[in-house]
């Protein structure tokens, strides 16, 4: 598998994102989404899994924070400060005990890039939603990032006010 050129549908789509990746690997390399030098992009399946020791989100906007997880420590980090809970609008996610359950077990990485299209009158819309966060055998641990930089995690139907009928 080649990492692809940067082609003119890869910038439009590189344009409307907030933020791009960062592999780091336990030898001291890492691999970026976009090689600006040769004119490549890397998708994420060139991420070597099985060498990744942290994945961090890079901001294209100076008001947002890089977010970062670290793969040997399992811990979330934005703006190179460790992350231990989110507040959201309900409850306060303590992040830190979600992931000390599941300590005794490998996680793998979950990186998903959420992209909503509206198509309206006036044109298209694009939104993206950043998923970052751990899969341990049992449980996925998990945080979404959205355009302004917020914070916030997965919920049940039961958790978003739906109820079974």
């Amino acid at each position: 598998m080649m990492p692809e050129k940067l082609t003119k549908d890869e910038i439009i789509a590189r344009q409307e994102q907030y933020y791009e990746w960062i592999a780091y690997y336990d030898d001291g390399t890492f691999l970026k989404q976009y090689d600006d030098e040769n004119k490549l992009v890397y998708h994420f399946g060139f991420v070597n899994l099985d060498k990744i020791i942290a994945f961090e989100l890079i901001p294209k906007n100076n008001k947002l924070l890089p977010i970062k997880i670290d793969l040997k420590n399992y811990s979330f980090y934005v703006g190179n400060k460790l992350k231990k809970e989110i507040f959201t609008l309900k409850k306060v996610i303590n992040l830190q005990s979600l992931i000390d359950a599941e300590i005794d077990q490998k996680a793998k990485l979950v990186f998903w890039r959420h992209v909503k299209k509206d198509f309206n009158q006036y044109g298209v819309t694009t939104s993206i939603i950043y998923e970052l966060g751990f899969e341990f055998k049992t449980k996925t641990i998990s945080i979404f990032i959205d355009k302004d930089g917020n914070l916030g995690v997965p919920e049940t139907f039961e958790e978003q006010g739906f109820k079974q009928v």
